[in-house]
């Protein structure tokens, strides 16, 4: 789901977007803070946003990663929180569009190919979530990891050949560490035994994964027929 879905199925959302200012950020940098209340939603138009949450041991968290197409913070830009709920950061350099909440609501309301469209997106980010949160269940690091890099390729994996999909964002192993509540060299250590094992390898920070090992050690393959 990107920027050109949105603006295809629907020419009243295209012609909003044509009036709203857009900003652009560098790797790593801020975008909203942690209880902050935002001026306005922010609309992906290019590259990834991070939110994240602090642990207590002052260690970072990853709680999303969010691609074209979607709204931060979305809790606020929903009417369900009255402030943002996480720090969100360029995980990618990105160009956003800052977007008036109100108007965008009208636009949904009144829009059904693009309330339909909005709803899909959603179910699909639903669906995501809810892998994460299985992968942190795990007992195993092994396990945790496996879960993780299964959602990272359905999210973000272009596939190279039957067997193999590449996925499109620059993670280091304390990214990977970040998003499944181990330490980096736990992880290191494990996604080394994954290369080992023939199911990753790497190239320029990019992993590539062989989907059918990865299907062989968690037993299933019913997601990677699941669209976002």
């Amino acid at each position: 789901m990107g920027v050109k879905d949105l603006k295809t199925i629907s020419s009243d959302f295209e012609r909003f977007l044509a009036t709203c200012r857009r900003q652009k950020f560098g790797s790593g940098e801020p975008i909203l803070y942690q209880g902050e209340v935002p001026r306005s939603a922010y609309y992906i138009k290019s590259g990834v946003v991070k939110a994240y949450d602090i642990g207590n041991s002052g260690d970072e968290k990853i709680v999303a990663l969010s691609a074209p197409g979607e709204f931060i913070p979305p809790a606020w830009v929903f009417y369900k929180s009255p402030v943002s709920l996480y720090y969100y950061v360029a995980f990618a350099p990105c160009e956003v569009c800052l977007v008036q909440r109100d108007r965008l609501q009208q636009l949904i309301e009144t829009d059904k190919k693009l309330s339909k469209k909005m709803f899909d997106l959603y179910i699909g980010l639903y669906t995501g979530a809810v892998q994460q949160v299985n992968a942190l269940e795990q007992s195993k690091g092994a396990t945790k990891i496996l879960f993780i890099l299964q959602h990272l390729v359905m999210r973000f994996g272009a596939k190279l050949d039957d067997k193999r999909r590449i996925i499109s964002l620059r993670l280091t192993h304390q990214d990977i560490a970040s998003m499944t509540g181990l330490t980096r060299e736990t992880t290191s250590v494990e996604l080394n035994r994954l290369k080992k094992k023939g199911i990753i390898s790497y190239h320029d920070q990019h992993y590539i994964v062989s989907t059918d090992k990865l299907q062989a050690s968690l037993g299933s393959d019913d997601f990677y027929n699941f669209k976002f």
